[in-house]
C-alpha cells in the first residue's frame, strides 16, 4: 500500500496536492489527500533542511538586502552558494532529490478525482506517483 518516489517528487506535489486538496471533496478522498499532504509535508521539512544545509556547507554568508528583509529574512546574514561551487552544489542537490521515500498509504486515483472539479493538467503531472490509473476492472 506505499508509495514510493524521490524526495524531488515529493517537493513537486506537495504544493499541487494543497492546491487540489483546498477543493471540497468526498469524504474518503478528502481524507486520503488529507493523510497524503500530511506525510509530504514531514518529507518535504526533511529535505528543506538538508537543503539548507547544503547551501551552508557549500554557500558564503552576507549581510540580506533591503529586498530580502522587506520579503521576510529572518536573520542578519543569508548564504549564497558562489558561482565556483555551484557545479558541487547541484549535484548535492540532485542527489538529495533523488532519495528514495516510501509513504505508507495509497496513491489517489483518477475515479477519486473525477467529482466535477476542474483541475489543471499540471496539477495532475505534478502529483507523479501520487496519481494512479484507476483499477481495471474485474473480468
Amino acid at each position: 500500500m506505499a508509495v514510493t518516489l524521490t524526495l524531488g517528487e515529493c517537493v513537486d506535489a506537495a504544493a499541487a496536492l494543497a492546491r487540489i486538496a483546498a477543493l471540497p471533496w468526498p469524504a474518503r478522498t478528502a481524507y486520503d489527500m488529507a493523510k497524503l499532504l500530511r506525510l509530504l509535508r514531514a518529507e518535504t521539512k526533511i529535505f528543506e533542511e538538508r537543503r539548507i544545509a547544503l547551501i551552508k556547507e557549500l554557500g558564503e554568508a552576507r549581510k540580506p538586502t533591503d529586498e530580502e528583509l522587506a520579503s521576510g529574512a529572518l536573520s542578519d546574514e543569508v548564504f549564497q552558494v558562489p558561482p565556483a561551487r555551484m557545479p558541487a552544489y547541484l549535484e548535492k542537490y540532485r542527489a538529495l532529490r533523488d532519495v528514495q521515500v516510501a509513504l505508507e498509504w495509497r496513491a489517489l486515483t483518477l475515479a477519486q478525482l473525477n467529482d466535477g472539479h476542474r483541475l489543471a493538467g499540471t496539477d495532475l503531472l505534478e502529483l507523479g506517483p501520487l496519481l494512479q490509473d484507476d483499477p481495471p476492472a474485474a473480468p
